[in-house]
């Protein structure tokens, strides 16, 4: 079977970027003819004959992934062209700009978000913030909308990295449209190498702190770090010596610090920035456990690493972490806005054994089960084939 899959990114770096690395070592090693279009600059180190990467021009201006399809549409649709593909399989939003490759193969479309996002976003963020989201959606809607008046991409099935991603996309839809997707429409999650993320973490030392908790993730206002900080100062009252990693970058780094600078915690808070994903999964594995305050995630790689790490997680009372949290006890879901509540939380999770080992179970347990990249990749297979067959 020979797939095509447009990626633009990737990387163990970013939540789509670490989805693509994952699937294309996946489908190689299983067999499956595979070349993937991706921009010039990604470092990835081809370990199976089986896949072939193509990297393309990409100019480092926003917006990135429209820039690179249109300027290279010509010579994408020639590689398109030459491979013949069984499958093509959309991971970035490419087929929007490039509509015409749907006549080469069935498509699959893999679904990163939601509107929710969208909403969060605006309601939670600094005018700098609300600006900069704004031309991100208009400059990636105006040239689809404009490219689709001409030749309209013909999409088989869409595949949603969560049921909630799926849900919430259904209900910002017509009846008419929500129907239309609803029978194209599949759940598949993101998977990672288990066996990848034990690997990094081999030479560590097996001891922790039993006190200290990490946080990764981009430091923008929906993430819900400045409430992580706020009820971790009353964890720090109780368990002095407590830690708190936060690791990441983004336009609240500095008022977070701020923050933490007011409540006393230099001593306590710990600010990272940006880390490669090897470091990000040290410290977190080093950590007694992850908090995740975030309002919104499609997914969340990170809480299937900590999971893999068998690491408990404390999410906060979403959608999203009731499937991944709590509907497979693997931690606890807070409403994070309740500060008393959230810190008293933590300080549970930090004291009770019992129920520590219970969640790092379970957590291990779904790892293995549920987000091994291996059970991912079988069940995009199974998309595949019935694409191919249908067609």
């Amino acid at each position: 079977m020979k797939v095509l899959i447009l990626a633009f990114d990737l990387g163990l770096q970013g939540g789509v970027g670490t989805f693509n690395y994952e699937l294309v070592e996946a489908l190689a090693e299983k067999g499956l003819e595979v070349l993937t279009v991706v921009r010039h600059d990604i470092n990835f180190v081809n370990k199976y004959p089986n896949s072939n990467i193509k990297k393309f021009h990409s100019l480092k201006i926003p917006p990135k992934d429209v820039i690179f399809y249109i300027s290279n549409m010509y010579e994408i649709t020639r590689v398109v062209d030459r491979f013949k593909p069984d499958v093509i399989h959309d991971s970035s939003g490419g087929l929007q700009l490039l509509p015409w490759l749907s006549r080469y193969a069935p498509v699959v479309v893999t679904v990163h978000g939601s509107p929710l996002l969208n909403d969060l976003r605006i309601l939670y963020s600094s005018f700098r913030d609300w600006i900069r989201f704004r031309l991100y959606q208009y400059s990636h809607y105006i040239p689809g909308k404009l490219l689709s008046l001409l030749n309209k991409a013909k999409i088989k099935r869409a595949v949603f990295v969560s049921k909630t991603c799926l849900a919430d996309t259904l209900a910002h839809l017509n009846p008419k449209s929500r129907e239309i997707l609803r029978r194209i429409s599949t759940v598949i999650y993101n998977g990672i190498s288990i066996k990848r993320v034990k690997d990094i973490i081999k030479d560590l030392n097996e001891e922790y702190d039993e006190h200290s908790i990490a946080f990764a993730g981009r430091l923008m206002e929906y993430k819900g770090v400045d409430r992580l900080i706020k009820a971790f100062s009353h964890v720090v009252k109780e368990l002095h010596k407590a830690k708190l990693h936060i690791i990441g970058s983004g336009p609240e780094m500095i008022r977070l610090k701020e923050l933490s600078r007011k409540l006393g915690l230099e001593n306590n808070v710990v600010f990272y920035g940006w880390m490669p994903r090897n470091k990000v999964l040290k410290i977190v594995s080093s950590s007694y456990l992850l908090a995740h305050p975030s309002l919104y995630e499609s997914f969340g790689y990170i809480i299937i690493e900590a999971y893999a790490l068998g690491k408990p997680v404390i999410a906060h009372k979403a959608p999203y972490s009731k499937e991944l949290v709590e509907r497979i006890e693997a931690g606890v879901t807070v409403d994070t806005f309740n500060e008393k509540i959230f810190s008293e939380t933590l300080l549970t999770l930090l004291t009770d054994e019992n129920l520590y080992k219970k969640y790092s179970i379970n957590a291990q347990k779904a790892a293995e089960e549920i987000f091994d990249i291996n059970v991912s990749a079988d069940k995009y297979i199974k998309v595949y084939e019935s694409l191919i067959n249908s067609n």
